[in-house]
């Protein structure tokens, strides 16, 4: 069928415990509002599998990893980058350690990724903000940064952004890796999927909740 997927994408939800990460995660599979569903901090690893239709009319299949930003969970985060095609790394804006740790979650991200071409995986970085609050965070900070290691840079309120505005960030992670042209033979955040058969979307496949 055309609307099959033929590759997969890896994908990988980083950053600090409490900066959103589960949220954005739920808010883009599920299309939930905090008002019907309630969302605890990922224990560990937890992972959705989703279809995308790509710019160019073909459907990839992402498998998006969203770990534990704990302090105890790191080795587990350093395993499961070495095989990624694609981050998201989020942070808060009212809350500057959270910022200060994003060149740490970075260059674990350099260091640990398997592939040779580990620079040209795309890195989307998010601040998530809250209406009324105070940003602790310097636009001109940000800017050096997104400067310094060629990053993707968005402001949301996680809380309270729609599942579409979601969607829209994940459909241009997947794109941005279809545009970089990265070999899928040499990728190892991208595989070719052979079968097909039992895949479905929006679907939630076996958890790796460690508690």
């Amino acid at each position: 069928m055309d609307n099959e997927p033929l590759y997969l994408y890896k994908l990988i939800i980083i950053g600090d415990s409490g900066v959103g990460k589960t949220t954005f995660l739920y808010k883009h599979n599920m299309n939930i509002t905090l008002v019907d569903f309630h969302i605890t901090p990922t224990v560990g690893i937890d992972y959705y599998s989703k279809k995308i239709k790509l710019k160019d009319k073909s459907y990839i299949k992402t498998n998006i990893w969203d770990i534990s930003g704990k302090q105890e969970f790191r080795i587990i985060v350093n395993f499961y980058i070495k095989e990624i095609s694609a981050a998201f790394l989020l942070f808060n804006l009212h809350d500057i350690n959270t910022f200060n740790s994003i060149k740490s979650w970075i260059n674990n991200l350099l260091l640990n990724n398997s592939c040779d071409h580990y620079f040209q995986h795309p890195i989307i970085l998010i601040g998530n903000k809250f209406i009324n609050k105070t940003c602790m965070v310097t636009k001109k900070d940000i800017d050096i940064l997104v400067e310094e290691y060629n990053l993707i840079y968005y402001e949301i309120d996680i809380f309270n952004v729609n599942h579409e505005m979601i969607q829209d960030l994940f459909d241009k992670i997947c794109n941005l890796i279809n545009e970089k042209n990265i070999k899928t033979n040499t990728c190892k955040g991208i595989k070719k999927i052979t079968n097909n058969l039992n895949f479905s979307n929006n679907k939630k496949e076996n958890c790796c909740i460690i508690s």
